[in-house]
């Protein structure tokens, strides 16, 4: 490495600070800027700064640690960077340690996001798939902040935004990054859980519908058998199980879902058995839903008393 490369490497340590303090993503634009022109002497340029990037100073804290105390002193911005330059060795972090305030990992991340939403989603996807891919493993205070925070008035339910947040940090909670998690990088795939939990409810949760709107459930069905028809024999199942089937269909003076649902029956429609997988450990309920497709017995009713909560906790465990 020749004296001026090694002068951007010490620039950018500095600028990197710059954006350490600010956690302004102004400052890791000018940060990424500086090292443009070594992209060719990567190598060397990581080694270099790696061994002079004393983070774990910067945040007064042990190495293994770093990533808690990041979000402790509530910068996620510089924590997805670091993450994706690859600047620390995640192999010395203790993923599973509690932080000084006793908080996991994962709770501090979800603080982060449900009460600031800071990070856009796929950045938080990113650093969900990181921690658990290196060996995360979810602990008892996890779940029990996700269940606070959804009871919390006001925080989670009718905001859009945060019940997404909320039911991607769930799904990992609850099946801690199998195959079947990569299925939740689809916006689709968000809908469809977006339909069962709404049916779950008896109410619009994640959709952009009003939530004052009387026939929101028709719509929802209606969407789904429009739009998700390679899922459509699970989706009518799970109106019965949830016991909407009936109110959907006595919502339907039009007759659009009726004739949706014949089409479906008509039409030998290939479905997505990945998302059954999904849906099913996310709703272990819907287990008698799963292919291969038939036609769905209104007579059945559910009489799981847990549906019958406005709650979507019988999901999680």
């Amino acid at each position: 490495m020749d004296e001026q490369q090694k002068q951007r490497c010490d620039e950018y340590l500095l600028q990197l600070k710059v954006f350490f303090d600010s956690d302004l993503l102004d400052e890791k634009a000018k940060t990424q800027a500086i090292l443009l022109q070594d992209e060719d002497k990567l190598e060397k340029v990581k080694t270099y700064i790696t061994e002079r990037f004393t983070l774990h100073e910067w945040l007064e804290c042990d190495k293994s640690l770093v990533l808690h105390a990041l979000l402790e002193s509530k910068k996620p911005n510089f924590l997805y960077f670091i993450l994706t330059t690859t600047f620390i060795d995640l192999t010395i972090i203790n993923l599973n340690s509690l932080s000084k305030n006793n908080h996991s990992l994962f709770v501090l991340l979800a603080k982060n996001e449900l009460k600031s939403e800071e990070l856009p989603f796929y950045q938080l996807v990113f650093i969900l798939q990181t921690i658990f891919n290196q060996g995360y493993i979810s602990v008892a205070q996890d779940f029990e902040y996700l269940k606070n925070v959804y009871f919390t008035p006001g925080l989670i339910e009718r905001n859009r935004e945060r019940e997404y947040t909320w039911l991607l940090l769930r799904a990992y909670n609850k099946i801690q990054n199998k195959k079947n998690l990569e299925y939740l990088y689809d916006k689709a795939s968000f809908n469809k859980l977006f339909t069962l939990i709404s049916f779950k409810l008896k109410r619009n949760y994640g959709f952009r519908y009003s939530h004052q709107d009387k026939n929101i459930l028709l719509k929802i069905a209606n969407n789904c058998l429009t739009h998700y028809k390679e899922n459509a024999h699970f989706f009518l199942k799970a109106m019965v199980h949830y016991g909407v089937h009936t109110v959907i269909a006595t919502q339907d003076k039009k007759g659009t879902f009726n004739r949706l649902k014949a089409d479906i029956y008509q039409n030998d429609i290939p479905q997505d058995l990945q998302f059954e997988a999904l849906a099913i450990e996310l709703f272990p309920e819907l287990a008698h839903c799963s292919s291969p497709p038939a036609p769905v017995d209104i007579a059945q009713t559910d009489t799981d008393p847990d549906i019958l909560q406005d709650t979507i906790l019988s999901v999680p465990d």
